[in-house]
């Protein structure tokens, strides 16, 4: 091999690693703010219900609080189910257990 071919392997090979790692890095960012969206939805509700529930306050989050949280819930857990996302098909399913273990506590108590 001579020079000029193995810098121009290493240019294709630079051009080539560049590529894969815009498409996979964007992919890959792009899916890591979709589970931080998934858990942000899922604790917005969590503290006024504790709050509520330990006594500390007596005013209870809104209803169409709680529901748009729970249909946007509903919403990315059918998209993920949809997508075959086993993670983030767990993180709403783990976030709609908390937060109906909390609501029950709060009206059974």
């Amino acid at each position: 091999m001579t020079k000029e071919t193995v810098l121009t392997n290493l240019v294709k090979f630079k051009r080539q690693l560049r590529v894969f790692y815009a498409r996979q890095l964007s992919a890959a960012i792009a899916d890591m703010l979709e589970w931080l969206v998934i858990i942000i939805l899922s604790l917005s509700a969590i503290p006024s219900m504790l709050g509520l529930l330990t006594g500390l306050t007596d005013k209870a989050p809104s209803a169409d609080l709680i529901l748009f949280i729970f249909i946007a819930q509903l919403v990315m857990f059918l998209r993920s189910a949809i997508r075959r996302d086993l993670l983030n098909l767990i993180t709403c399913g783990f976030g709609f257990f908390i937060q109906a273990v909390i609501l029950s506590l709060i009206v059974f108590k």
